[in-house]
């Protein structure tokens, strides 16, 4: 996530303080809600029936089955709003409270107090109402301030006792308490040590890096903080029980997470800018730490850039001032491989004169017998240009000039030899042992697709909002020669927000955010260990919170079978 996690996490997980709210399904934002495109005011109506009518025209359409409401309520004081569930009840509710209670007509005007809001839709027409508390700062302190504006223009603001709003308030928050996500599919319901809601609404969290060992998987989330250095934690969280089994800490900005089996008593890895630590999932005490050469000068394009060394056999390759080194691992008997100053002509045709290019992301590939590099532009970011593959005996160097990433996270290496680079709706193939590429257009679902890392098939999300502003989101798992292919369903949510935001071998993790909190979910979308899935699956149904599970999908996910590889031949 990178963002839900927006986030979290994508999908995590991804707004700015200043963003209003979009029509779709998003349940948390920032602002105060989407207000109808009107200013005409009634003000000049006065305070006597017109004004009246206005409340009472805006009760009834409240109470008006073909209005879809959509209600706001900040969980804490300030502007994180979050949306709650309405119905017909809801709407009566409401318009009861404002027609039983007296009111009178006032100037408009804007108080400082919490702030609830309310949106009336049914087709064009648009009504939008907000109840404000005010507070002792407000002329008119302790009582509730309601600003009306109606799709056919008229608008009118009331004052009325701070009793109304108190009403309101309990309205509002026993709905906000009442959400509460409901699944069909295997799915497992992850239990943070963590207040994942509280640390990204405070802190805001940068992750998408899952690895999986076994049923558990090792996720990690860095808060964003000031300055460089910016510590990650690490957890352990088992998909069997639904329980943290562990929690650790690195003190200094990771880059990248990954397994690794190159050390004997490790399983993964953290590359930081200055050396690489091993850790073991099964035991949070171990770790080898190997810090960089001090002979070592690296080099990044721009602050932006990250994955400048690789260390694996005993070898070190790295990025220099001049272009690509590599040396042994205390950094002795280094070698020039490749120089940035050949890029210019090399990238000229694929991305245009006018750019600065430099190689970046060395990593090994095929037993340590080829390094895969990325090309990067200060002038574009974060966004990778294109690759190179050198073949270490040989020296020779096959370009992947148009293959574009859209970030360092848009990379991935699978089974020792294919490059994965993602980016504006396609995800570009690269072997690294044959040469061979292959572009697999996403057909405008990149919002919402995941590559599975089997590199044979996709996972589909789509997200909707049903009936009246209800989330909910279905998840297929298909082959990417029939991306339309809806037969085989693996996830359903009703209720609250889900979204997809990290993949391993094995497992869709997910967000899902309700009355409960921000929680990590696991659903597996094939099996490669089929007694570790039996005995996960037996333990699971009693851990999770699924309100049913449909018979076809658990068969698909005990079967683990995969639509046909069409991929290029890699």
């Amino acid at each position: 996530m990178k963002r839900l996690l927006c986030g979290l996490l994508a999908g995590v997980l991804l707004l700015s303080a200043c963003q209003t709210k979009q029509e779709g399904p998003k349940t948390v934002i920032r602002g105060g809600g989407t207000k109808p495109k009107t200013s005409t005011s009634s003000a000049s109506k006065g305070a006597g029936q017109k004004s009246i009518e206005l409340i009472e025209q805006f009760a009834q359409d409240l109470e008006d089955t073909n209005f879809d409401l959509t209600a706001d309520t900040p969980e804490t004081e300030g502007e994180i709003y979050q949306t709650i569930r309405t119905d017909e009840e809801f709407g009566k509710r409401v318009a009861k409270i404002l027609t039983e209670n007296q009111s009178h007509a006032v100037s408009a005007s804007e108080g400082t107090g919490r702030k609830l809001t309310l949106q009336a839709e049914n087709g064009d027409m648009s009504n939008y109402a907000s109840f404000q508390k005010l507070q002792e700062t407000d002329n008119q302190s302790g009582q509730m301030l309601a600003s009306i504006e109606m799709g056919d223009g008229s608008s009118g603001t009331f004052l009325y006792d701070k009793t109304v709003f108190e009403q309101l308030d309990a309205l509002y928050r026993e709905r906000l308490e009442g959400i509460k996500t409901e699944f069909s599919g295997n799915i497992a319901i992850l239990t943070s040590k963590f207040d994942l809601k509280r640390l990204r609404d405070e802190t805001g969290y940068d992750t998408n890096e899952f690895l999986q060992f076994g049923t558990r998987v090792l996720w990690r989330f860095t808060p964003h903080t000031e300055g460089y250095v910016k510590p990650s934690t690490i957890e352990l969280l088992d998909t069997v029980t639904g329980q943290s089994v562990y929690t650790s800490s690195i003190s200094e900005t990771v880059t990248r997470m990954e397994k690794f089996s190159g050390e004997e008593g490790f399983d993964y890895r953290l590359i930081t800018p200055t050396g690489i630590f091993y850790r073991s999932s099964t035991d949070r005490t171990r770790e080898k730490v190997w810090r960089l050469p001090g002979i070592v000068s690296l080099f990044s394009a721009s602050e932006e850039l990250s994955g400048t060394f690789d260390m694996q056999y005993g070898k070190l390759a790295y990025a220099s001032g001049d272009g690509i080194y590599l040396s042994d691992a205390d950094g002795g008997n280094a070698q020039p491989l490749l120089f940035h100053n050949a890029l210019a002509e090399i990238m000229r045709s694929a991305a245009g004169a006018g750019y600065t290019y430099y190689f970046n992301d060395p990593h090994f590939l095929s037993g340590g017998k080829r390094l895969s590099v990325s090309i990067v532009s200060p002038q574009t970011g974060q966004r990778r240009l294109g690759f190179a593959v050198m073949d270490l005996d040989s020296r020779e160097t096959s370009y992947f000039a148009g293959a574009t990433a859209a970030n360092g996270e848009s990379i991935h290496y699978l089974g020792d030899k294919v490059v994965s680079a993602q980016d504006e709706g396609i995800i570009t193939l690269m072997n690294a042992e044959n040469g061979d590429r292959g572009a697999l257009p996403l057909n405008g679902l990149e919002g919402s697709l995941f590559f599975t890392q089997d590199c044979k098939s996709f996972l589909v999300w789509e997200p909707k909002v049903t009936g009246n502003t209800a989330f909910s989101s279905s998840m297929y798992l298909c082959g990417n020669q029939n991306i339309n292919d809806r037969s085989r369903k693996l996830l359903g949510s009703y209720g609250g927000e889900y979204q997809p935001v990290g993949i391993t071998e094995e497992y869709v993790i997910g967000a899902n955010e309700d009355s409960r909190g921000l929680l990590l979910t696991a659903t597996r979308y094939q099996t490669l260990n089929k007694a570790a899935s039996q005995a996960s699956s037996s333990s699971s149904q009693a851990e999770t919170s699924s309100s049913e599970s449909s018979s076809s999908s658990k068969s698909e996910n005990a079967e683990g079978e995969l639509p046909p590889d069409i991929t290029p031949d890699l």
